[in-house]
């Protein structure tokens, strides 16, 4: 959900690049006459991403795209962008362009395919645009395929530097299960709000972030317990707080910095609950 780095690629190299390869001269004839086309929609696409419109442009305004077919667009993508060498070049450079190469939905796992913000199918003109390809990981790839709904464009959409991602540490009988909310900005419009609360919820960032945080948890389990038996209570805390300050220096909104805030802040982990 970070603000991610835009491409430095143009979308019409890109088409042009695909189209170079092509061996069957039928589809090359189609798709070629498309590229100052395919440029300018690329404008179109920035403008209407910078303004939070991208869900209203109107696939059809680009129509006709002479005799080119929405199966010629997909082709391209799959077979020319994905499979050739010099479109796997730009898909690859595409795909490691956020930081550390995560996944530019959820932040937490590897990207290691490209997500459509509008699918191919529906919007063929954008089909190999690199600002409508997000870095992802599969299973935000394929959560979101599975919901209509409007989500975050992270090359455009910034949600600030406000603490918009927390987390609680919620007791459940002798354990515990941390817990993670989308705080949503004064600063932010409604209609970013409603994009970003649909983007935790149709990629289920609150599951993904619990399954992390738990899992991170127990790792540092016999290091707490350590910190607790030389130190008390208070070790522990303070540790917590210190790992807490680091990670939200790197990056305020990563689910490690709100996890560490929430285990400092709960009085019944930091005197032992954590044992869990």
């Amino acid at each position: 959900m970070l603000l991610t780095t835009r491409p430095s690629i143009a979308a019409r190299d890109v088409f042009e690049a695909c189209c170079v390869g092509i061996v069957d001269a039928h589809r090359k004839a189609r798709l070629v006459p498309n590229s100052s086309k395919i440029g300018a929609a690329a404008a179109d696409y920035a403008t209407a991403a910078q303004q939070g419109r991208l869900q209203t442009i109107v696939a059809t305004s680009y129509e006709p795209y002479g005799t080119a077919t929405v199966g010629d667009f997909v082709w391209l993508y799959d077979q020319r962008l994905v499979r050739s060498r010099v479109g796997r070049g730009y898909y690859e450079a595409i795909r490691t362009g956020n930081r550390d190469e995560r996944c530019a939905l959820c932040n937490a796992k590897q990207a290691s395919t490209l997500d459509h913000h509008l699918p191919k199918a529906e919007h063929p003109i954008f089909a190999v645009t690199p600002e409508n390809l997000l870095p992802a990981c599969r299973d935000c790839n394929a959560a979101k395929l599975a919901s209509l709904r409007p989500t975050l464009n992270t090359y455009f959409d910034d949600l600030g530097p406000g603490r918009w991602l927390s987390a609680v540490i919620v007791i459940r009988g002798g354990s515990f299960v941390p817990d993670f909310e989308l705080a949503v900005q004064p600063t932010w419009s409604p209609a970013l709000a409603d994009r970003a609360q649909a983007h935790f919820e149709v990629l289920r960032l609150r599951t993904v972030y619990s399954f992390e945080a738990s899992r991170h948890l127990v790792g540092i389990r016999d290091q707490l317990a350590g910190l607790l038996d030389r130190g008390g209570a208070a070790a522990v805390q303070l540790h917590l707080q210190e790992a807490a300050a680091s990670w939200a220096a790197n990056d305020p909104n990563s689910w490690q910095a709100a996890i560490y805030e929430a285990c400092a802040a709960s009085t019944w982990f930091c005197g032992g609950g954590f044992r869990g």
